[in-house]
């Protein structure tokens, strides 16, 4: 077993009967190191970031694997493992998308978060960018394989460092991939300056994915430390609209200190900035993370799932209406082909599958990629 809760709980995980093996922080090297030597019948405890148990119980412990600094050495990734047909057809927020990276990790120290734990318990820099030249060959790579519509850079924050972000935008035209591949992405808005959305615009940036937290700047900077003021906010919000990117907030609700006068402060900044859509996160109480750690008082999130239901409901009818007052006869069309092509990859959830059918699959793939991007595309 793998990931983070292995990471920060290792003991917990091991003494479980049903496990042999734990990676401790990345597993690129420390897998690949003991299946090798597993393989070759020559297992030692050498093998940085690896707990292992003898048939005997007797159970095996090495030192952590520093975070691995330099992502050059890192393969390409091969999507080849997976049917991405069927997650093309269906992806959660975005139609015909692939991810990429283009770093790893978040500097920052948000108190919801486990990146400041993983930070303190694991040697080496969290936050590390990849080599450009890298991330352009594993687009095209899987652009010639999978025909995708729509590059999703998965970074915790992407374009942090300025220099990469340039450098990364700056080959991503040379290639000619902004008039084929329009992208998206998630970052802060302190970052979302005039000049950064003047160079995503141009290299073919379509949505941006903010993450807000909450619409109390109190609550958002002093419980959650996350420093980014209301009026930044405004600011990323005005440079988006000014060079036409669309964008989402991201909430939480329900974590420390919520109550009707935060939650109003909220829904007021949605009602201001009218995203294209709004996700809303109940708080999940994460172990070792700071708030955890310190003995937060948590409101109990039952109180809120209501509201966070009437907003759902408000949000689907809201987005239902304009899609239909867009596209009339088309928006029927389109649900019911939306159903046809969950059906053929998975059963239907037939609520949750509604709520994921809004308005943003019309501006994203009816209005900027029909517009834009359909005569370059590949059929």
């Amino acid at each position: 077993m793998g990931g983070i809760y292995p990471t920060l709980f290792p003991e917990k995980v091991i003494e479980n009967p049903l496990v042999d093996v734990i990676c401790i922080g990345e597993g690129e090297i420390s897998l690949s190191e003991f299946l090798e030597k597993l393989r070759t019948g020559e297992i030692s405890d050498d093998v940085e970031g690896i707990w292992y148990k003898e048939k005997s119980g007797k159970l095996h412990k090495s030192k952590i694997r520093p975070f691995m600094q330099d992502l050059s050495n890192l393969p390409l990734l091969n999507y080849s493992y997976w049917d991405i047909a069927n997650y093309l057809r269906v992806d959660r927020y975005f139609i015909g998308s692939l991810p990429f990276l283009s770093s790893r990790g978040c500097p920052f120290n948000c108190r919801f978060c486990s990146n400041g734990t993983l930070k303190n318990l694991i040697p080496g820099k969290l936050y590390r960018v990849r080599p450009v030249k890298d991330i352009i060959e594993e687009i095209k790579i899987n652009y010639q394989k999978y025909n995708f519509r729509i590059v999703n850079f998965a970074d915790e924050v992407f374009g942090l460092s300025k220099p990469h972000f340039e450098e990364l935008v700056a080959a991503y035209c040379r290639e000619g991939l902004h008039k084929q591949l329009p992208w998206t992405c998630e970052t802060r808005a302190d970052i979302i300056t005039e000049g950064w959305c003047k160079l995503a615009k141009e290299s073919g940036c379509i949505l941006v994915s903010v993450g807000i937290e909450t619409g109390n700047e109190y609550r958002r900077r002093v419980i959650y430390n996350k420093n980014i003021t209301n009026e930044q906010i405004k600011i990323a919000v005005e440079n988006l609209k000014k060079y036409n990117i669309m964008y989402k907030f991201n909430f939480i609700i329900g974590g420390p200190e919520e109550n009707k006068n935060s939650l109003k402060d909220t829904f007021k900044m949605i009602d201001k900035y009218k995203p294209l859509f709004v996700l809303m996160w109940p708080y999940i109480h994460l172990p070792k993370t700071d708030i955890w750690t310190k003995g937060d008082k948590i409101v109990e999130s039952r109180r809120f799932q209501f509201i966070l239901f009437r907003f759902k409901i408000k949000q689907l009818f809201s987005t239902a209406f304009k899609a239909f007052s867009m596209r009339k006869i088309k928006f029927l069309k389109d649900i019911l082909v939306y159903i046809l092509n969950i059906r053929k990859c998975r059963p239907l959830k037939l609520w949750s599958d509604i709520f994921l059918f809004n308005l943003k699959k019309y501006t994203l793939l009816e209005y900027t990629f029909q517009e834009k991007y359909s005569s370059s595309h590949k059929t």
